[in-house]
């Protein structure tokens, strides 16, 4: 399961701030446990604050290694005692969503719950919150095959590509949505950042595709006459991209395999 976000946060009340709060969370697992689980949220900083927080105490009980109808149940649970005992009572609306990801042991599936306000529920194979999900969903939609169970057909690999290029996208398009790209697999064998050198070349090879496309878009009135103007430029676009991507790989290999960079 791969989970990304952005790290811009906007304070809209006056007067009108942009600063920068880590969105996904990876809570707390006590020695004794297994258990796995990654909190993404959007909205009122400080109720996302303490619905996680009180997942992982509930989670985090002495010998308590729960299976996960346990975690939906705290969840549930927590989302409910959140909104009865505390977000009712403001003067101001508060609106909270969340995508949760979890796994009881190394042994189970993942599931994803996604919760906005009071209602919660199981997540799809694609799901996105926050005021880029339109994005996110529409590329999704165009460049993610979907599949029959609650999974994408898509390598690990690709599918972290993808989340960089969608971020990247929603940047460039929606205020409100910036600073640095976090991406977090869970896999069978835990929970793993991608490194931010591994962002930052992803982000590169997009953007000089994209000024790829511009530039060949561009240069198509000065191919010769007689000539396919189309086909001359996806025949130059196309080796060129290729050539990029190659130097892509090797540069995430390079980056991964070296442990001083983070």
């Amino acid at each position: 399961m791969v989970l990304g976000a952005d790290t811009e946060e906007v304070i809209s009340e006056p007067p009108l701030l942009r600063t920068r709060r880590e969105k996904l969370r990876v809570l707390q697992t006590p020695a004794i446990c297994n258990w796995r689980v990654v909190l993404g949220g959007s909205g009122e900083y400080d109720f996302i604050g303490m619905i996680g927080d009180l997942i992982e105490e509930k989670l985090s009980q002495s010998g308590f290694s729960p299976t996960q109808g346990d975690i939906d149940n705290s969840i549930r649970a927590v989302v409910a005692q959140v909104w009865r005992d505390h977000a009712r009572y403001e003067q101001r609306p508060i609106d909270v969503k969340l995508l949760i990801a979890s796994r009881p042991d190394e042994n189970s599936g993942f599931r994803l719950a996604v919760v906005s306000g009071t209602a919660v529920r199981r997540g799809s194979d694609v799901e996105a919150i926050g005021i880029g999900d339109a994005t996110f969903k529409a590329l999704a939609d165009r460049f993610i095959q979907h599949g029959q169970l609650s999974t994408v057909s898509a390598s690990v690999s690709a599918a972290r590509i993808f989340m960089v290029y969608a971020m990247l996208q929603a940047k460039l398009s929606i205020p409100g949505i910036g600073g640095n790209t976090r991406v977090i697999t869970m896999t069978s064998d835990g929970i793993r950042y991608m490194k931010s050198w591994s962002v930052s070349a992803i982000q590169r090879f997009f953007n000089t595709f994209d000024q790829n496309i511009r530039t060949g878009v561009q240069s198509l009135s000065h191919i010769p006459s007689g000539d396919d103007p189309v086909e001359q430029l996806l025949v130059a676009v196309s080796k060129e991209i290729i050539k990029e991507y190659r130097e892509l790989k090797e540069e995430l290999e390079r980056i991964e395999g070296d442990s001083s960079l983070a």
